[in-house]
C-alpha cells in the first residue's frame, strides 16, 4: 500500500520506520488502541501522504538538477578577466603619457559624460583648446590601441 503511494522503495522503508517509531511511543504512553491493525495503516497512510506533500514543496522550490547543470556562471572566465585586466594596465598607461590637462578633459568627456562645453567652463578654457587637447587625446589612445594589438 505505502509504495504504491510513494512509488520509491527507500522512501516506503523510511515511511514505515517512522510509523513504527510513532506506533512505539503510543505503546510506550499506555494508550489504549481499539484496532491496532487500522491504527498503524492509517498512522503509514498519513506520513505518506505528508511526505508527498513535502515532495511537492520541494518540488516547487527547488529547480531539477539537469536545470542547475544548464546555468551559467555569469563571472568572466579567468583568461578573460586577465585579459581585462591587462587591457585596463595599458590603458592606464596610455593615460599616463597623456599631459594632464589632455587626461583630465578626455576623462571628463568619456567618463563623467560632461560636454565639450561643461569641461571649458570646470576647466575655465576655451572650447577651442578643449576641442583641441581632446582631439589629442583620442588620436594618442588610438596609437596606443593599435600597438597593443598584433
Amino acid at each position: 500500500m505505502i509504495l504504491a503511494r510513494t512509488g520509491d522503495v527507500d522512501r516506503t522503508a523510511d515511511i514505515v520506520q517512522d510509523t513504527w517509531l510513532r506506533v512505539a511511543g503510543i505503546q510506550a504512553l499506555g494508550v489504549p488502541v481499539g484496532n491496532p491493525r487500522g491504527y498503524v495503516l492509517r498512522i503509514a497512510r498519513n506520513l505518506a501522504i505528508d511526505e508527498g506533500r513535502r515532495l511537492t514543496r520541494l518540488g516547487k522550490i527547488h529547480a531539477p538538477e539537469e536545470e542547475g547543470l544548464a546555468v551559467s556562471d555569469p563571472a568572466p572566465l579567468v583568461d578573460t578577466a586577465m585579459l581585462a585586466k591587462e587591457r585596463v594596465a595599458m590603458l592606464d598607461a596610455a593615460l599616463r603619457d597623456l599631459p594632464e590637462r589632455a587626461r583630465k578633459i578626455l576623462l571628463l568627456n568619456r567618463v563623467e559624460g560632461l560636454s565639450q562645453a561643461e569641461i571649458a567652463q570646470r576647466l575655465g578654457v576655451s572650447p577651442s583648446l578643449v576641442s583641441q587637447d581632446l582631439a589629442k587625446a583620442l588620436k594618442h589612445c588610438r596609437a596606443w590601441r593599435r600597438r597593443i594589438e598584433f
